[in-house]
């Protein structure tokens, strides 16, 4: 599965380095969510076996620069992976 973002309109007086994903099963708490960082200015990442088949997930995204991790965005809409 891809996911795909835009870059956010403001990053402080920063450049961006890369991005946090924050994943996680619908409904599930956020305490069970992970993370997976994104060490590139691309605005896609693609999960290969990081997700279990036919589940639905929930991401957010969040800019990170020499100064920090910014703030995520609002989690998707939930998205159902295939079945392998």
């Amino acid at each position: 599965m891809s996911l795909e973002w835009a870059a956010p309109d403001s990053n402080g007086s920063h450049l961006i380095i890369g991005y946090a994903i924050k994943y996680g099963v619908e409904g599930s708490d956020l305490d069970q969510f992970k993370k997976q960082d994104v060490d590139q200015v691309i605005t896609t990442f693609t999960f290969r076996e990081l997700l279990q088949p036919k589940t639905s997930y929930v991401f957010a995204v969040a800019a990170k620069t020499v100064a920090g991790e910014g703030p995520f965005s609002d989690f998707s809409d939930a998205v159902v992976t295939n079945t392998g």
